[in-house]
């Protein structure tokens, strides 16, 4: 699998200076690290089961789109958008989606925000394909 970085804070081969790094946790927040290492995780296990056919685009931003697509996937078996999300005690109820929050102390249901904001980025990555 090839890997394109689009990030404002990588290097087109992926590397992160200090600087980028101070930017970005200034810009993002104390998180960003952390998200960073999981997108990371990702992209390695897709890397070991996918061959040069396809293509990974990490962090890319549509023109007047607030919010950068975690990673695109391109190859002969379609498109694919990924959001990568970390919630720790995940679980499915009949209540919908819900996860531990550590700011609360307690479970709490995954915000609805999210899963819309995951729509609408899919949706225009569809919509900017299609022009």
């Amino acid at each position: 699998m090839k890997v394109i970085h689009r990030s404002e804070f990588r290097s087109q081969r992926g590397f992160i200076s200090p600087g980028s790094m101070m930017r970005a946790t200034i810009k993002r927040g104390s998180q960003w690290q952390r998200e960073l290492a999981g997108e990371d995780r990702v992209a390695n296990a897709l890397g070991k089961l996918l061959d040069d056919n396809y293509y990974l685009i990490r962090n890319l931003v549509l023109p007047d789109d607030k919010y950068d697509l975690d990673m695109v996937l391109v190859g002969p078996a379609g498109v694919w958008e990924f959001e990568i999300l970390h919630f720790t005690g995940l679980v499915s109820t009949e209540n919908g989606w819900m996860c531990w929050d550590f700011t609360q102390g307690g479970i709490q249901p995954v915000p609805r925000e999210l899963a819309e904001r995951t729509q609408g980025k899919a949706s225009n990555l569809a919509n900017f394909l299609a022009h």
